[in-house]
């Protein structure tokens, strides 16, 4: 009954009430002193006299600022999408985007760059050798080389 009747006479409206210090107020609040000091600086939190806080109105202020700030780092208020949503929904697409890779590669549409640049190398060997076996001179011979070699600065981006 003692802590009913101490709570009792803590009243409910602003102005009134029992003065917390910074430490006291502090452990209500969860937060640190330093964090105090902060939220004062930016004139969340209104002393009474130094280091001395109107419980009643540190509270209040301290629950509207949380329920007026961003709910997620985005600085977004909805709650519709979190920071957890968010990677979820990433998490989601790379799996669907690396499926949607294997599944190309199954069904032969998608070839690693390595096996493209061998059979090109090859292909390059073989043009180059049946160039060199022709009966041409050897200055005719070594224009088509010449030719050949230009088309490495072609671009086949497309």
């Amino acid at each position: 009954m003692a802590d009913e009747e101490k709570f009792c006479n803590f009243g409910v409206g602003r102005g009134d009430g029992p003065i917390a210090t910074t430490s006291q107020l502090s452990k209500i609040l969860n937060i640190t002193g330093s964090r105090i000091s902060q939220l004062t600086q930016e004139g969340i939190l209104k002393k009474s006299e130094r280091g001395k806080y109107p419980l009643c109105d540190a509270v209040n202020a301290y629950v509207t600022y949380l329920h007026n700030s961003p709910k997620n780092q985005w600085g977004s208020k909805s709650e519709g999408e979190t920071d957890f949503e968010r990677e979820r929904l990433r998490r989601t697409k790379e799996e669907a985007d690396k499926l949607e890779l294997l599944n190309a590669r199954t069904r032969g549409e998608l070839v690693p760059v390595d096996l493209v640049k061998k059979m090109g190398q090859k292909v390059m060997s073989a043009v180059r050798n049946r160039i060199l076996n022709m009966p041409l001179t050897d200055e005719e011979k070594d224009q088509c080389l010449r030719d050949i070699l230009t088309l490495n600065k072609l671009d086949f981006s497309e």
